[in-house]
């Protein structure tokens, strides 16, 4: 073997000898050579949970991965599910604080308090670690990401996932339909105030139709009378061919129940339509 080509392999061996190993973080907290301090820092979502680790072990490499269960201390408000996978090196007797991406596995519970304290429940399983998994690997929008997680631990409709591409992924996990359209959920929670409140502010999503020939259309919200209720377009151009358009319409304060979606033409003919509810 060429003197270089020697070289280079001691060398490449020497690396792989002396890096340390990664540690899992199960295994870590299992054998006690990490201790943790978990809190919230902020409201649930991106960097909610500060993750204070001390190693107590030797040199380590430590893998915590998307999908770990935290359940808060004070049993009248939520748990919290991260979505963040982390390698974080720790020198012997090193403290390092973290903050992850995490959120609410208990809609029905209260709002916690900046501060309070969590301990480890464990990895998450089945779909709740492949939705983690999923968010982390997609660099999901953290607003986007709490109506999936309510869909899988409080079973929540599909409808409150405000990102297409999320939501699909959810509605296959479940085995559900996949939802064509989206309602944006206007509550925020307070601390100590309850963690879910449902307060529609508005419906959302992608209309496609083709047209024969080059008319003028209208597109709007109707009520289960038939009545409209708010246009989002009226006496439209369009030319033949085949149409897409993103739509949102403000429902705040609105009646919820089942309303329909219509594209008609200038008599009224209704060329296209969708059910929509909140």
């Amino acid at each position: 073997m060429p003197l270089k080509t020697c070289l280079l392999a001691i060398a490449a061996l020497l690396c792989t000898t002396l890096a340390p190993a990664q540690t899992t973080f199960a295994e870590a907290l299992r054998k006690g050579w990490i201790s943790m301090d978990a809190r919230l820092a902020a409201g649930f979502g991106e960097h909610a949970l500060r993750l204070t680790l001390t190693n107590q072990y030797k040199k380590m490499d430590l893998l915590i991965p998307a999908g770990w269960h935290f359940v808060a201390e004070d049993t009248t408000v939520q748990n919290a599910l991260t979505t963040q996978e982390v390698l974080v090196s720790l020198e012997k007797d090193q403290k390092r604080t973290l903050r992850l991406h995490a959120y609410c596995t208990n809609a029905s519970k209260g709002s916690p308090h900046v501060d309070q304290a969590y301990v480890s429940k464990g990895a998450a399983e089945g779909n709740m670690k492949e939705l983690a998994q999923y968010v982390h690997r997609n660099k999901i929008e953290p607003d986007a990401v709490q109506g999936a997680v309510w869909s899988l631990s409080d079973g929540h409709g599909l409808t409150g996932i405000v990102h297409a591409d999320l939501a699909t992924f959810t509605a296959n996990l479940t085995g559900q339909p996949v939802p064509d359209y989206f309602v944006r959920n206007g509550y925020q929670p307070e601390p100590g105030g309850p963690a879910y409140s449902y307060e529609p502010v508005s419906v959302e999503g992608l209309f496609e139709h083709r047209t024969e020939k080059e008319e003028s259309v209208s597109f709007g919200l109707y009520n289960a009378a038939g009545e409209p209720v708010q246009m989002f377009f009226e006496k439209k151009s369009w030319w033949a061919g085949q149409h897409r358009f993103q739509f949102t319409f403000r429902v705040w304060g609105f009646p919820g129940g089942e309303h329909e979606i219509r594209l008609s033409d200038n008599s009224g003919k209704v060329l296209g339509s969708k059910l929509v509810s909140w």
